[in-house]
């Protein structure tokens, strides 16, 4: 059987149709694919930040008051989120476990220092941040000296700054190809509907009478896709956290509500203003300019 050039048209449209509105929930699921990454990667910034210690080696002669009242001083500080006293024999300890042996009995002595390892609030996680508070405590009574890992903190700046900036220009390109695969999409379709715009016009009709339908048959499409994107983002999370358990952490699923709604927001203003573009388009047209 032979296909008329209005059934191949109508042929068209439906599959532009079920095209946009499957590449729009395929990109919505690819941009919230990529803000669960950029959270994980400042989730994780803050947890490696937060666990870089800054350690206070206190003098030999320092009494067990005389450390409470140092401790006391210490988790006063804004900067400090957490700060644990190590005895020079706990510290020893741990030195040996690394080490895998006991270099106590080797040297006859046991050379390590008590020390108050601290570590910081991620606001407070910066270079800058880090030299200050050292610069603090190091004035204080019994402490001999103050260190912490400069080259760790260093390369983690660095190497996650590198991360933020791809997940930028990533992020950039889908909405960019977002965008040009729904108005493309809303065009064929409209396309197919340009007579019967102008037939509405001729008997009377105004623009905004006109738009209503396409406006709201834009917004149904959109929600449709979200919820088709999101469901597959849900899909994908679960099957990862069931071999990445870590990935789940505190306020997880208050951040997955913000990321939803954000591309809730997303899908809507972008499927609304590709048919109002559209629309006006053609509501402007001249009569030869329709074919």
């Amino acid at each position: 059987m032979k296909l008329t050039t209005p059934t191949l048209l109508r042929s068209s449209v439906s599959r532009s149709r079920v095209s946009a509105f499957g590449s729009q929930g395929l990109v919505l699921f690819l941009l919230g694919l990529m803000g669960i990454i950029a959270v994980q990667a400042r989730w994780w910034v803050e947890y490696l930040h937060e666990n870089v210690e800054i350690q206070v080696f206190l003098r030999q002669e320092a009494q067990p008051d005389e450390i409470r009242a140092l401790l006391q001083t210490v988790r006063r500080m804004p900067e400090v989120k957490q700060c644990r006293y190590v005895s020079r024999d706990e510290a020893a300890r741990e030195m040996s476990q690394e080490l895998g042996e006991d270099f106590v009995d080797f040297l006859g002595e046991n050379p390590l220092l008590a020390s108050v390892k601290v570590r910081v609030h991620y606001r407070f996680g910066e270079k800058v941040a880090f030299e200050e508070l050292k610069r603090k405590l190091a004035v204080l009574p019994l402490v001999s000296d103050v260190a912490y890992p400069v080259r760790l903190l260093a390369s983690l700046e660095r190497n996650f700054g590198t991360v933020a900036w791809i997940l930028l220009g990533l992020s950039g390109a889908l909405f960019g190809l977002t965008w040009l695969l729904i108005d493309q999409s809303v065009r064929l379709v409209l396309f197919a509907d340009r007579h019967l715009i102008r037939s509405m016009q001729l008997v009377g009709a105004d623009d905004r009478f006109i738009r209503q339908p396409y406006l709201r048959r834009a917004l149904k499409w959109s929600i449709m896709a979200w919820a088709g994107g999101s469901l597959l983002l849900l899909g994908t999370m679960a099957w990862v956290l069931q071999w990445a358990p870590d990935l789940n952490y505190p306020g997880a699923g208050l951040q997955a509500l913000v990321l939803a709604g954000g591309l809730l927001g997303f899908s809507l203003l972008t499927g609304w203003l590709s048919h109002f573009v559209a629309l006006n388009k053609y509501l402007r047209l001249e009569s030869d300019q329709l074919h």
